[in-house]
């Protein structure tokens, strides 16, 4: 299914046989190759410019001494799925809708470890309650840059989040406004 590209959205892929992938006890698989795209772009490197609204259900990787940047275009991307920034990650250019499924107490979008960068720029984020936009984890040495951004954080959610302390965390926040729950942006203590 991953060589399967189309410009027209979301394909349906049919599957014959006793032994094929059932999704739902059916066997039709939707694929959606904006999703795809945006994968390579993750995990490879590169530019991707949304030209319709996009969900992100996927767990990926921004690996080390990748580049990645999202133009949003003036679409939405909606992300619920926890995804790993090693390398550098921007998105800028419309809204972003934070709402990742699980069972945890916070749930995370963006996961910034140690030498990542992330951007985000120009873009109106909304983050729903028990969810964060950017998570540094014990001791993270990051780089995380706001810019002319909104964040509006749900109750019990967080724009920012470091529960632990970072060794080397960089904050930058340029025309920007983070606003809603009283812990959109929780810093602990840093060494």
């Amino acid at each position: 299914v991953d060589n399967i590209h189309s410009p027209y959205g979301v394909v349906t892929v049919v599957c014959e046989g006793d032994n094929m992938p059932k999704l739902n006890g059916s066997n039709y698989v939707t694929y959606n190759p904006a999703e795809y795209e945006l994968k390579e772009v993750l995990e490879n490197g590169g530019n991707m410019t949304l030209t319709s609204d996009l969900t992100l259900t996927k767990d990926f990787n921004v690996p080390a001494g990748t580049n990645a940047t999202i133009d949003l275009d003036g679409n939405t991307l909606t992300v619920k799925s926890t995804n790993s920034v090693r390398g550098n990650l921007a998105i800028d250019n419309g809204d972003v809708v934070i709402d990742v499924d699980g069972s945890g107490d916070v749930n995370v979008a963006f996961a910034a470890y140690n030498g990542s960068t992330v951007d985000l720029s120009g873009a109106n984020i909304q983050v729903a309650d028990k969810s964060a936009a950017v998570y540094v984890p014990k001791n993270g040495e990051a780089v995380i840059n706001v810019d002319n951004t909104t964040m509006t954080v749900g109750n019990g959610g967080h724009g920012i989040f470091v529960p632990q302390g970072a060794k080397d965390l960089k904050i930058n926040f340029t025309n920007s406004i983070i606003t809603g729950s009283p812990y959109a942006l929780y810093l602990m203590q840093t060494n």
